[in-house]
């Protein structure tokens, strides 16, 4: 659906998208505003009245419409239950961007980014044709606080912001000075002309070295164990040691029980996706196994009868309770690869 709605400067069409990956969920927690309508266009008709909305939920079996100012990116949908459906907000009248969120109540387009290396924040490859977040009031940093609410569990890393210190003034990047300021104690402390807004103190604002001093692009980071990975398709057994897969970093590498029990956690439902079992880090090299940096394995989950000395790729079996396998060069496997910062030599 898309409505046209009248502001000062001009029409705008502001279109809202339903999106059905989301069906069935919905969230309550910091919503603008809820009522009962008797269908979705008079729930679509409060959204696009309120500038504060960038997505709304509705229930097509009781008529409930809830509305928010978060596009739900990274922030989670703690409710489900039958019939609510999402939409979310698309600016439609080149006011903003592509794939640029339109939040009119500050007249503000914007989108996410991943991680990059502080070195290279204030570069053109950061931002091209638009700039980072400029944060001067209390509303845009509260914001972006809520659009960023659940950030961490895909990006554990500080959020930079626009500013930077020139001779001996912080500015926003049109050279105006900075009059808003969010530093934690004992900030700014001169370790870069960079901002970041360290989300695990309050959002409060750090004069940091790096913006993402954990995972590349694409990687998840779980705190526990240290451990970046991402997720792989379905490849031949075969092609498992070949320069494509894992490309710059490695094979997930499982060498005591904490991380054997992390990979049954996050995989449980991958059959749903690809019904095959996991290859994991190890070869077999003059009758010992051995990890990708030489070093000698002493952790194993071998099957009965295993190693069957098929071949030197180990195939963690789904079905089996994640034992391991020595794996035949015909099969297929999923994968997980992981690295560390000391590794790619950051």
């Amino acid at each position: 659906m898309f409505v046209a709605v009248l502001s000062e400067s001009r029409i705008r069409l502001i279109s809202a998208h339903y999106k059905p990956e989301y069906d069935n969920n919905y969230e309550v927690e910091n919503a603008i505003d809820t009522y009962r309508v008797r269908s979705v266009g008079l729930c679509g008709i409060k959204f696009m009245s309120n500038a504060r909305c960038l997505s709304f939920f509705y229930n097509n079996l009781t008529g409930m419409c809830i509305l928010h100012s978060d596009p739900f990116t990274y922030t989670v949908m703690s409710s489900s239950a039958k019939g609510w459906k999402f939409y979310l907000s698309q600016e439609r009248a080149g006011r903003c961007l592509v794939n640029f969120f339109y939040y009119r109540e500050f007249d503000l387009c914007y989108k996410f980014e991943p991680p990059i290396q502080v070195s290279v924040f204030h570069t053109d490859v950061v931002c091209p044709a638009s700039e980072p977040m400029r944060i001067d009031s209390d509303e845009i940093q509260d914001y972006v606080k809520l659009v960023t609410a659940d950030i961490g569990r895909v990006y554990y890393t500080q959020i930079c912001i626009q500013g930077k210190k020139t001779q001996g003034k912080w500015k926003y990047n049109d050279g105006t000075m900075m009059e808003y300021f969010r530093w934690r104690q004992d900030e700014p402390s001169g370790l870069s002309n960079v901002i970041a807004m360290r989300r695990w103190n309050n959002y409060n604002w750090k004069n940091y070295e790096k913006c993402a001093d954990r995972c590349l692009v694409n990687f998840f980071y779980y705190r526990e164990l240290d451990l970046c990975y991402n997720f792989g398709p379905p490849i031949r057994v075969i092609d498992v040691d070949k320069e494509f897969v894992c490309h710059g970093t490695e094979l997930v590498r499982i060498d005591f029980d904490a991380r054997q029990d992390y990979i049954k956690l996050v995989t449980a439902d991958i059959e749903r996706v690809y019904p095959n079992g996991i290859c994991i880090q190890g070869k077999e090299i003059q009758g010992n196994w051995t990890y990708i940096d030489g070093s000698t394995m002493n952790y194993f989950m071998w099957l009965p009868n295993e190693p069957s000395r098929a071949t030197n790729v180990i195939r963690m079996v789904r079905s089996l309770n994640y034992g391991w396998k020595s794996s035949y060069l015909e099969r297929y496997c999923t994968y997980m690869c992981e690295y560390t910062l000391q590794k790619l030599g950051w």
